[in-house]
């Protein structure tokens, strides 16, 4: 059958990942530790965080 397990729910959504990325901040254990550097290497990329910032181009 189902089994329910009690949970901790954390709201955590995918740009404050993002920005603690950016910022320089851990996310050690609010993602999968195989995406660790990964991650780390693609936020820490020159000029990344401008594009957290940037406005849609207007048509």
């Amino acid at each position: 059958g189902i089994v329910l397990l009690p949970i901790t729910h954390l709201d955590i959504s995918a740009t404050a990942i993002r920005s603690a990325l950016v910022a320089g901040r851990s996310v050690r254990y609010l993602v999968p530790e195989c995406l660790l550097n990964p991650l780390r290497v693609h936020y820490s990329e020159p000029n990344f965080g401008a594009s957290l910032t940037a406005q849609p181009a207007s048509e």
